[in-house]
């Protein structure tokens, strides 16, 4: 789902761990269309501190499936194109709202 500000649904937050980070406040920018400057979203930007966690908790997932079995990871990759797929609908219509 596309939060755009007209929506009043809350900026993007950083994405760390398989979730939206809500654990400090943040400066919010406006993304905005690079070919008519409309306002699509509010993203709130991540500082040094997420950086710091997004890189543990990345290193960490590392270490917890560095031996899984390539066909389970092939199976990971297959129910995240189902979810992408399940989800066209939406993506499309936040591509072409964005032309």
């Amino acid at each position: 789902m596309t939060r755009h500000l007209e929506t009043g649904s809350g900026p993007w937050r950083p994405w760390i761990g398989g979730s939206e980070d809500r654990s400090h406040p943040r400066p919010a920018a406006v993304s905005v269309a690079p070919f008519d400057g409309r306002a699509v979203a509010e993203v709130e930007q991540a500082d040094a501190t997420d950086v710091d966690r997004a890189v543990v908790v990345a290193d960490e997932s590392w270490a917890a499936h560095r031996r899984t079995p390539g066909h389970e990871r092939a199976g990971w990759l297959h129910a995240a194109a189902d979810r992408l797929e399940a989800s066209s609908d939406a993506l499309v219509d936040a591509l072409v709202a964005l032309v």
